[in-house]
């Protein structure tokens, strides 16, 4: 492989030579367009140095609830806890306040034993129903009689009185 001589230089470093007897510089200068050209390039070095930055951000504004309920108690009485404060946020099944029982539970005690009792007189108020049925079914079937008897026919079909064998015949 040939050199070229260093013209700066005298020193025995030399570069390489292409076909054409140029250096690696003057090859790429021949081989590719200008606008392909390596530019040089101006580099700015700084030391860094670590400082504290403040994060916060201060804003002012106003906000607005997604979405609001209105919240009513089912009955009266007496709230004996703290009441949560108006426009605080809840999660599902919290206790909001907590209403005094006073005699809540001896109420529901005495209406569980008077549904008890109405429930053993059931079968009682159902037999007398089926009675009573009874003898409506009845008296219509005797109301129908004292009709036909009023008019003139007999009181049943089974009498014969249209086939001429009845006793009134």
């Amino acid at each position: 492989m040939a050199y070229p001589a260093d013209t700066t230089n005298n020193s025995a470093e030399k570069s390489p030579l292409n076909e054409n007897g140029q250096g690696p510089e003057k090859a790429a200068e021949m081989d590719s367009p200008l606008e392909n050209r390596v530019q040089p390039v101006k580099i700015v070095a700084m030391r860094s140095q670590a400082a504290m930055v403040n994060t916060a951000v201060i804003l002012r504004g106003r906000t607005e609830a997604a979405r609001q309920v209105n919240v009513m108690a089912e009955t009266t009485g007496k709230v004996i806890s703290v009441p949560l404060r108006k426009g605080r946020m809840v999660t599902q099944g919290q206790q909001l306040c907590q209403l005094d029982p006073g005699t809540r539970m001896a109420n529901l005690a005495d209406a569980r034993a008077r549904l008890t009792v109405a429930q053993t007189r059931v079968p009682e108020a159902k037999a007398r129903q089926d009675e009573a049925q009874a003898r409506l079914d009845e008296a219509k079937i005797n109301n129908n009689a004292a009709l036909k008897l009023s008019a003139g026919s007999c009181a049943t079909e089974t009498c014969g009185h249209h086939t001429g064998q009845c006793a009134r015949s």
